[in-house]
Parts: C-alpha cells; structure tokens; sequence
C-alpha cells in the first residue's frame, strides 16, 4: 500500500508540474542560412527539438548560402521560470526584420545588399556585433528624413547628396559641395547629432571663409 500511495504522490506531481511546473519554448534562427530551431522543454528537460525551413530561408537561398555551421539566435520565447510563475513571452529577430521591414523600405535589391553585409558581419564579429549592426542601420534610417529637411531647408546644402553607407559598419556618406568651412562644420555637426558615424568627402568651394 506503501509503494502504491508513493506511485499516485509521484504521478500527481508529474502531472502539476506539466500543467504548472516551469516550462518554455525557445524558437532561435540560424543568420547565415535563415533556418529556424524550436525546442520544448518541461521541468528543465527538453522533450521535442525541430528544425525547419522558413519563407526567410527560402529567400536567403536564392541570395546564395555558404557552407557554415548554423549561428543560432534566440527570435522567440514563451515560458515559465518558477513553479507557478507567471509566463513571460517576448520575441524579436533579426532576419524578421530585414525580410519583412527592410525589403519594403529599401526595396528588394538592397535588402539582399544588405543582408550579405550583416551576414559577414555576423560571421566575423558575432551575435552582438550584428545586433548593433543592424540597430545602428534602423537609427540611420529612422533619422535620415529628419537630416534630410533640414538640408532642404537651406540654400548652402543644395549641392549636397546623403546616402546610408553600410560596409562592415553604418554611417552616413556625405558628398557634394557648401559654400564655406562653417557650413560644412554646422552640417556635418547636425548629422553626427544623429548617433550614426559619419563620412563625408564635402568640397569646400571658398575655404577662406
């Protein structure tokens, strides 16, 4: 009788701890081939693993994938920490956001572009290093509209072209002429305000001034 109420203990414990036990999902996806990873897993034991292909997948492999060893990042999450806790999701990637966002704000070919820059990136510096990457690149679009009009608001910058450079780092390429020293200075000044880096190869048309 023992053996038997210590079974019924045992097997209601398993059964709490399905239902309210920790547990999580963890969804993570490879940057160099788009691939996606899921893993389950129960009172810190993982009980299914899969991999599979994604529409992220399918459009890097027209771009062209390496051989590699798959990069594995975290995108998704859902799960409970403690017995009973509260379950915490959050979710977020970085290929999510160059194939969803990025292809429509920067067109098809320069999303591809831009891919294959992140995934060097990714490949020779790290997760953190393209993470930083592409928030530097989001900053940069996000503040261009803004420089923009402000350069359109002045006769001095009319001369002036911006373009977002992004070659191993993000920065803003600044060409074109100004009128004197202290026009490039405020220019140039105004850009870097931004947070991104800068390079500019401006002429200076009258340098005596």
């Amino acid at each position: 009788m023992l053996a038997f109420g210590l079974v019924i203990i045992l097997t209601l414990i398993i059964i709490a701890g399905w239902f309210y036990g920790p547990y999580g999902r963890v969804f993570s996806e490879c940057g160099v081939c788009g691939r996606d990873r899921a893993v389950y897993w129960r009172l810190g034991i993982p009980v299914k693993w899969r991999e599979f292909e994604t529409e992220q997948s399918t459009w890097i492999g027209t771009i062209g994938i390496p051989k590699h060893k798959h990069i594995w990042t975290d995108v998704s999450s859902m799960g409970r920490s403690r017995w009973f806790g509260r379950v915490v999701a959050c979710d977020g990637g970085a290929l999510g956001w160059i194939y969803n966002i990025g292809r429509k704000q920067l067109g098809e070919q320069r999303a591809r572009q831009f891919f294959e820059e992140y995934r060097k990136v990714l490949v020779k510096e790290g997760d953190n290093a393209a993470w930083s990457f592409i928030s530097d690149y989001r900053l940069a679009l996000h503040c261009l509209p803004a420089i923009t009009n402000v350069m359109h608001s002045s006769p001095a910058f009319r001369d002036v072209r911006i373009e977002i450079h992004a070659e191993g780092h993000v920065s803003y390429w600044v060409t074109g002429s100004v009128p004197t020293q202290k026009h490039k200075t405020e220019l140039i000044s105004c850009i870097a305000g931004s947070g991104v880096k800068v390079q500019d190869e401006l002429e200076v048309l009258d340098e005596a001034r």
